[in-house]
């Protein structure tokens, strides 16, 4: 693709709010993020296993007391905070204390109707899956010097063995085990674990909260790399979301100079154009 052509991208999201639930932040409604259609319903739990040995073992790292809060979902508008188990890391895992969380679109989705398309809350389901922490335990072939790392969550986790993981395409597992997905559980929640190679380091100049905002920031980076986004292109983005949002601003940092920004909503238009549309168009009005 040339310099200065034109790319449409089409983004939606949610409005963003702020919420505080001790030391667990619920940082706003970041955008959408669908399940992959390939997706098996298999009844894994990443969050829920746990055996009084461990707990004991992190009490004696110095947390005192462990307890498991999360926000569990029954049905539409019936969520419920609940005390689970501290979850055991296996032994490529780590056990990640979440520090924040973001609320995606497809998570309101949830809450809203109990289902995505034929994924179907069919069980107690904690959502949740744009997500940060901090290591406070590993599992015995994990590098003990993570523990204490800040990090940010990559909540897809695929099976690594089918044809898609070994031709190095993880994205595109048949089987991934997404997290707020049902039936598998998410990051609302105090503890989780997952792979060590899906918890990335943080920076020490970025917050929790930015941390959380990772996983939709890669939706727009996607964006702009499959759209081959070159300096000086000029790009439509239909939908001013947060996610819409997160691809501007992926395109600004890669040089597009000319970006046109539409939505329905007055308000959404006006903050892309003081994050740096350079035209905004109501679609419902015109």
């Amino acid at each position: 693709m040339q310099p200065g052509s034109t790319i449409l991208f089409s983004m939606y999201g949610t409005d963003s709010i702020a919420q505080k639930r001790g030391e667990m932040r619920i940082i706003g409604l970041l955008g959408h993020s669908s399940p992959s259609r390939h997706q098996k319903e298999r009844r894994f739990h990443p969050q829920v296993s746990a055996d009084a040995g461990f707990s004991a073992a992190v009490n004696d790292k110095g947390v005192e007391k462990v307890k498991n809060q999360a926000a569990v979902l029954y049905a539409p508008h019936d969520i419920r905070i609940e005390e689970r188990p501290v979850p055991t890391p296996g032994p490529r895992d780590v056990l990640v204390e979440i520090k924040a969380v973001g609320v995606c679109g497809s998570d309101v989705h949830y809450y809203e109707h109990g289902r995505i398309g034929s994924y179907v809350v069919r069980q107690p389901l904690i959502l949740g899956h744009e997500a940060s922490g901090v290591v406070i335990a590993a599992g015995e072939e994990v590098d003990k010097s993570r523990i204490g790392e800040r990090v940010a969550l990559e909540p897809g986790i695929p099976d690594g063995v089918c044809r898609q993981c070994r031709q190095g395409h993880y994205n595109l597992c048949p089987n991934v085990r997404f997290f707020g997905t049902p039936p598998i559980d998410g990051a609302f929640t105090n503890y989780v674990t997952l792979p060590e190679s899906f918890a990335y380091r943080l920076p020490d100049g970025l917050s929790d909260e930015e941390g959380a905002l990772i996983e939709p920031l890669s939706v727009g980076v996607w964006a702009c790399r499959k759209a081959m986004l070159r300096g000086a292109d000029s790009i439509l983005i239909t939908g001013a979301g947060p996610i819409g949002l997160v691809a501007m601003k992926v395109a600004l940092a890669l040089g597009a100079t000319d970006i046109t920004m539409t939505d329905i909503s007055p308000q959404r238009l006006e903050v892309a154009q003081r994050q740096g549309a350079t035209r905004i168009l109501n679609v419902a009005q015109q």
